[in-house]
C-alpha cells in the first residue's frame, strides 16, 4: 500500500495542461479613408477600387502551431459587407404605380484549394427604397411625379462560417491554415442591384462595397504543469512518511 500511495503521489508532480484561446484578426478591403476610391495593403499596394464589380485578394496571417504545441480545433469567418451609392428610376407607365428600389451587392471570401476557389463566406448587404409613381409625367429624367433619385444610401450585413475538427475535409483546411506566414484570399464584389414596380421602368444604379473579413483560430496550446522544486518534492515524501509512521506507532500502542 505504501508503495502504491508513493507512485500516485510522483505521478502528480508532473503533467501537461490544456489552455483554451483564439487568435482574431481583422482585414478590411473596399474602404478608402483619403476618399480616393482604393484601400491598400500594408505594403502600400493598392487592393481595389469600391465600384462593383471587383475581385482582389487579401492577405491573412496563418495560424502558427509553434511546431505542434497548438491544437487547431476551428476556423471562424466572420464577413461584414456594405453597400452604398445611388439609385433612380422613372416609371413610363401610363397608369401609377408603387417602385422598389434595390441597392445591392454580394461580397464573398474565397480560399484557393490547387484546383478551384471554394467560398468561405458570402454576405449580400441590400438597402431598400420605395416610390410611389403617377403616370410618366413626358420627362425622363428619374425626377417630377413620375422618377425618384436616390442618392447615398446605404446598407450593411453579416454573415459567419465555422469550419472546425470533426467536419468532412477539416484535416486539408486546417492544414492549408497553419504556416508561420500568410495566405491569399480572394475577396469578390459583385453588384446585386434590381428594381421592381410598372412594366416599364428605367432606373439607374451606382453600386459600391467595401468590408471586413475576420479570422477567428480557436486553439488548444499544451503548456507544461507548474513543477514542484525539489524542496518541495522533499516535502511531500517527508509527509507521507510521518503519516505511515503514525500509523505504525499507532498499532503498537
Amino acid at each position: 500500500m505504501f508503495k502504491k500511495t508513493l507512485c500516485v503521489a510522483a505521478l502528480t508532480l508532473v503533467g501537461f495542461a490544456a489552455n483554451a484561446s483564439v487568435i482574431s484578426n481583422t482585414y478590411t478591403f473596399g474602404a478608402a479613408d483619403d476618399g480616393s476610391g482604393y484601400t491598400f495593403n500594408d505594403d502600400g499596394t493598392e487592393l481595389g477600387p469600391l465600384s462593383t464589380s471587383f475581385n482582389n485578394t487579401i492577405s491573412i496571417a496563418l495560424f502558427d502551431s509553434l511546431d505542434g504545441l497548438r491544437t487547431l480545433n476551428s476556423i471562424t469567418f466572420i464577413l461584414d459587407g456594405t453597400v452604398f451609392g445611388n439609385a433612380g428610376a422613372e416609371s413610363l407607365d401610363n397608369s401609377p404605380s408603387e417602385i422598389e428600389l434595390n441597392l445591392g451587392s454580394q461580397l464573398t471570401a474565397s480560399a484557393n484549394f490547387g484546383q478551384s476557389d471554394f467560398s468561405l463566406v458570402t454576405t449580400t448587404p441590400v438597402v431598400q427604397e420605395l416610390f410611389s409613381a403617377t403616370a410618366f409625367d413626358g420627362v425622363e429624367d428619374r425626377a417630377g411625379t413620375s422618377g425618384v433619385s436616390f442618392t447615398d444610401i446605404e446598407g450593411s450585413s453579416q454573415d459567419t462560417a465555422t469550419y472546425q475538427e470533426g467536419s468532412f475535409g477539416w484535416n486539408s483546411f486546417a492544414e492549408f491554415f497553419t504556416g508561420e506566414e500568410t495566405v491569399d484570399l480572394g475577396i469578390e464584389g459583385l453588384g446585386r442591384s434590381s428594381a421592381t414596380g410598372s412594366g416599364n421602368i428605367s432606373t439607374l444604379f451606382s453600386t459600391n462595397a467595401q468590408g471586413a473579413l475576420t479570422v477567428v483560430y480557436d486553439y488548444t496550446e499544451a503548456e507544461a504543469a507548474v513543477s514542484v522544486s525539489e524542496p518541495g518534492t522533499m516535502a511531500i515524501f517527508s509527509s507521507i512518511a510521518l503519516l505511515f509512521g503514525a500509523r505504525r506507532f499507532k498499532k503498537k500502542a
